[in-house]
């Protein structure tokens, strides 16, 4: 995997985690009346970017672990050698 998928990962893996940090934070800081949590306008729309670019990161980093994977099994069935016996003729 080159170095920019690499950092690419961490990237996304490590913006989850705190995502969902500032997301547990915002949440446990609103207030609840009647059974509804209520956040202020600011949070709401700060939880929703995070949100909005943390499914997007997730759909990158989908596809760049789907497609290293791809090309890790292509390499794999280059470099195997041929199971079967050969024909000979004899």
């Amino acid at each position: 995997m080159s170095s920019f998928r690499r950092i690419y990962v961490s990237f996304v893996i490590l913006f989850d985690i705190l995502g969902f940090g500032i997301v547990f934070v915002i949440m446990s800081n609103a207030s609840a009346q009647d059974d509804l949590m209520y956040l202020a306008d600011g949070d709401g729309v700060f939880v929703t970017v995070i949100a909005l670019i943390g499914v997007f990161a997730n759909i990158g980093l989908a596809s760049v672990l789907w497609l290293s994977s791809l090309a890790a099994r292509r390499r794999e069935t280059q470099d195997r050698p041929e199971r079967r016996a050969r024909i000979t003729g004899e």
